[in-house]
């Protein structure tokens, strides 16, 4: 009987042992998805960083392109204008 008791004894130390290495195992996969995890998060704020400083960046020509854009228009209307006054200043002389 104590043979018995012995073998049963061994079999469940043994099923321990196993059980133990194996939640070991799992739990060293899990860190190992989660570092990767880490990783992929740490890239993909970066990207976001880059992509932030990218639309700042493109804002800020944006706003020199308006600039740009209202400055024109306004050497616009000031050609115009200088056109028109030669415009009549040549209609005035012509008809003296």
């Amino acid at each position: 009987m104590a043979v018995f008791y012995t073998i049963v004894m061994v079999a469940f130390a043994s099923l321990s042992v196993v059980t133990l290495f194996s939640h070991l195992v799992r739990i060293n996969e899990a860190k190992e998805g989660i570092n990767e995890l880490r990783d992929s998060v740490e890239k993909e704020e970066e990207r976001i960083a880059i992509i932030q400083t990218e639309i700042k960046d493109l804002r800020f020509d944006s706003q020199i392109l308006d600039e740009e854009r209202v400055a024109v228009e306004k050497q616009t209307e000031c050609m115009l204008k200088v056109e028109e006054r030669y415009t009549r200043h040549l209609e005035r002389n012509g008809r003296q």
